[in-house]
């Protein structure tokens, strides 16, 4: 099995040897907590978000004032997520007193008023709960700067483990609030510009996580030597959307610009706001919205609207093509994931989150002769089968026996998987300096999709694909339960799961493909690396369908000439076999980083028109590269023979 490791720092051969570990680490301070720089606990006091809410809610339609679309988010609830709460409990299990860590991106208002002790949360007061408010984020200064350093010892180098300056203000007056603004008035209290707020880097403080009990003795703050939990402010960092600014930082997705209003309801003091940012800070999390006010009495809050924006963004994470051709009596379908986020599909905490591809191959009477990827909602099992597809990461402990995976998060020191689609601007080099690569997998430089090839019956005339992602597996919360051994939050989960549709997947996207209207016919010719571009042929090849034309293993960012022919040629050129008569070409740049071997690959989605009169119209298809690496500077892919049925 692959497996990435931490060689610098603590290793964990067992439980038992990490039970050691409490004691041993200059990093730990006193009753267990982990000490971290950053703002300490009863430096500050954080003023409550119903305070907040007089000014910055209800005051418009609901669906602009920062109170009313923060509240019921995860960032409003990641105190009281019982899948949190659960994961919590055995956390301090492993390692008693490691839970107070957690307090600091969980509830930064109890943990920064010296309520993140004892561990379990016991005693957090119900301001607490509201978990990632508006007076910690709108008092967070920049670590980095000369003001950062200033107000803390010792210095916050990095963005991430939940090392957050706040700015202490002047008790007992109100202290000022930081934003992306340079025009802020208030006759409330004061206003600083922030650039720190117009950036990612803020979102990076708690989205870039290691275990401090993983940590490099030479620099234990440094959460880029530890052993990474999880990583998505780094997978930004290193994709090509760094590189486009403000239009391409996490509040372009998580907080998008969606009206021009006021952001308060003192308008008389206030500017009315183009495109005012939405505090939904929407993500992925489709099953803690749905189970937590179940558990607490919070009154009025829009948790079916927090649900329906997190499935929203799901539904625009990615795009998915299924192409398909015959070969020895079988159908082969080629499924592509591409990922359109700025991080990994999926990203964030790893543990119980799955993204897989669901395979269905029907015959001509319609009737289904071959799935992989089947889940049963009754179950809520995912069936095993040979080809079945899982995109995850998979934390584990390392051993003579390689690393092996475990949900002990607070335990692991190893990534045993991590197959997730990289972003746009992925690189191999790049990736492995914060434990970012991919295990038990591979990815080309630049490769932001994933094509996973199935073989179907023969007598299959149409495959259809789903991409599926689950926040909570059934064996994450079956293990929370089993685990967890001092208090009720495994039970608690568990009765609530079962209850709620057991975390039920969400479609992503769907494909559908005819098998048999697209021949591949001819061979192409080697490139860069040795690698021959692929052309495959997908979708409905009828009138009024759509067809789609995949590319795969090309160069990297290498030109592309599609051409379309309704007669063969067959000249021999220097590039390799011109097999259509051109009639039609098109430019069809590749994807990919310039000159990568293999890196390079594209898309074309076509309507038919709804004309009966060209069933049975036959079309010759194929793409020439530029590739310099190729002998003759240019690579030529095999045939596709398109049939309209």
């Amino acid at each position: 099995m692959g497996q990435l490791r931490r060689t610098v720092g603590p290793l964990l051969a067992s439980l038992a040897a990490a039970s050691l570990l409490v004691g041993a680490l200059p990093a730990l301070q006193g009753g267990g907590g982990i000490f971290l720089p950053g703002t300490q606990p009863n430096a500050v006091a954080i003023t409550p978000p119903f305070v907040c809410s007089v000014c910055h809610g209800s005051y418009s339609t609901g669906t602009v004032e920062p109170y009313d679309t923060w509240n019921g988010t995860m960032h409003a609830n990641s105190a009281r997520d019982p899948v949190y709460r659960a994961a919590l409990a055995v956390a301090n299990q492993d390692v008693p007193g490691s839970g107070e860590w957690c307090w600091r991106c969980h509830a930064p208002k109890g943990w920064l008023e010296g309520r993140g002790t004892p561990s379990d949360g016991s005693a957090l007061l119900p301001d607490d709960l509201e978990s990632v408010q508006c007076d910690t984020c709108h008092r967070m200064v920049d670590p980095l700067t000369t003001e950062g350093q200033g107000l803390v010892n010792p210095d916050v180098n990095w963005f991430g483990n939940g090392m957050a300056v706040i700015d202490p203000g002047n008790p007992p007056q109100e202290a000022p609030k930081r934003g992306p603004y340079n025009d802020s008035v208030s006759p409330i209290h004061g206003t600083i510009f922030s650039p720190f707020h117009r950036s990612s880097n803020v979102c990076g403080t708690c989205h870039d996580v290691s275990n401090p009990l993983q940590a490099n003795p030479t620099d234990p703050y440094n959460p880029l030597l530890a052993h990474a939990i999880e990583r998505t402010y780094s997978e930004w960092k290193a994709s090509d959307y760094f590189a486009l600014g403000e239009a391409g930082n996490c509040q372009s997705c998580h907080m998008k610009h969606l009206a021009t209003d006021y952001a308060c309801a003192l308008t008389t003091f206030a500017n009315p706001r183009p495109f005012l940012p939405t505090h939904d800070f929407t993500g992925g999390n489709t099953f803690a919205p749905l189970i937590i006010p179940t558990f607490w009495s919070l009154g009025n809050v829009p948790y079916d609207t927090v649900i329906a924006r997190a499935t929203q963004t799901l539904q625009s994470a990615s795009r998915l093509w299924v192409t398909t051709r015959t070969v020895g009596g079988q159908v082969e379908a080629r499924i592509r994931v591409k990922n359109l986020t700025g991080h990994k599909l999926p990203t964030g905490y790893p543990e119980g989150r799955r993204m897989w591809i669901q395979v269905r191959g029907r015959n001509a009477a319609g009737t289904l002769v071959f799935e992989s990827g089947a889940y049963d909602p009754t179950t809520a099992i995912l069936a095993p089968d040979p080809q079945l597809k899982v995109y995850e990461a998979q934390q584990g402990l390392s051993g003579p026996g390689g690393c092996t995976p475990t949900f002990h998060f607070i335990l692991n020191d190893c990534i045993a998987k991590d197959n997730r689609v990289p972003p746009k601007g992925f690189t191999n080099a790049n990736f492995a300096l914060f434990e970012g690569s991919p295990v038990a997998a591979t990815y080309r430089d630049g490769q932001f999709w994933d094509d996973t090839v199935f073989t179907l019956p023969g007598n299959v005339t149409r495959v259809e694909a789903n991409l599926l992602y689950q926040t909570v597996s059934k064996e994450y919360v079956e293990f929370l339960q089993t685990e967890n051994t001092t208090d009720n939050w495994g039970n608690d989960l568990y009765n609530l799961w079962a209850t709620s549709g057991m975390s039920a997947p969400v479609t992503m996207e769907s494909h559908v493909s005819d098998a048999g209207p697209f021949v591949e016919s001819g061979a192409g010719t080697p490139g860069s690396g040795g690698f021959v571009p692929r052309l495959t042929g997908g979708g409905t090849a009828a009138p009024g369908g759509n067809v789609v034309l995949a590319v795969s293993d090309g160069v990297g960012g290498g030109g592309g000439i599609l051409v379309f022919g309704f007669s063969l040629l067959n000249l021999p050129l220097p590039c390799g076999t011109l097999y259509p008569f051109p009639a039609i070409t098109l430019s069809l740049p590749l994807q990919g980083i310039l000159g990568v071997p293999g890196g390079g690959a594209t898309e074309l989605e076509l309507a038919i028109p709804n004309d009966p009169g060209i069933s049975g119209l036959v079309t010759y298809v194929q793409i020439g590269v530029i590739d310099p690496g190729a002998p003759a500077g240019c690579t030529i892919s095999n045939g596709l023979v398109v049939t309209i049925q």
